[in-house]
């Protein structure tokens, strides 16, 4: 179940590399937007396979 107002949101690489160590160019990574990481701005053409999760209050 996702929430509708998330706190906060984290995003990590199945590895478990957080995704601001990466190198991949994020588009959006925020609370409200969600994350977004397109293949067309990397350098080598593909953004890591990632994995969110979103901090919510009470749901």
């Amino acid at each position: 179940q996702l929430c509708s107002s998330p706190l906060d949101i984290q995003a990590e690489t199945h590895d478990g590399v957080p995704s601001n160590q990466t190198g991949d160019v994020i588009y959006k990574n925020n609370k409200d937007y969600g994350f977004v990481c397109l293949n067309k701005d990397q350098i080598h053409g593909l953004c890591h396979n990632y994995r969110v999760r979103f901090l919510c209050g009470k749901l």
